[in-house]
């Protein structure tokens, strides 16, 4: 699993999602790949999008 995955999941438990990635260090691409996990636009299998939306959401159904 990429480091970008394990860093979007790190920033959905956060309430400032971006102040904690600036705090981090992290850049604005994890928090990026959060926003379009979250969102309903269909992404291909094994994308980082559809890993990190199993990780979040496992019971809910794929968009």
């Amino acid at each position: 699993m990429p480091w970008l995955v394990y860093a979007a999941a790190v920033l959905s438990a956060s309430d400032e999602p971006a102040a904690l990635a600036a705090r981090l260090g992290l850049g604005e691409r994890p928090g990026a790949l959060l926003a379009r996990a979250r969102s309903d636009t269909y992404y291909p299998e094994d994308t980082p999008e559809v890993i990190l939306r199993r990780l979040l959401r496992p019971d809910s159904y794929p968009p």
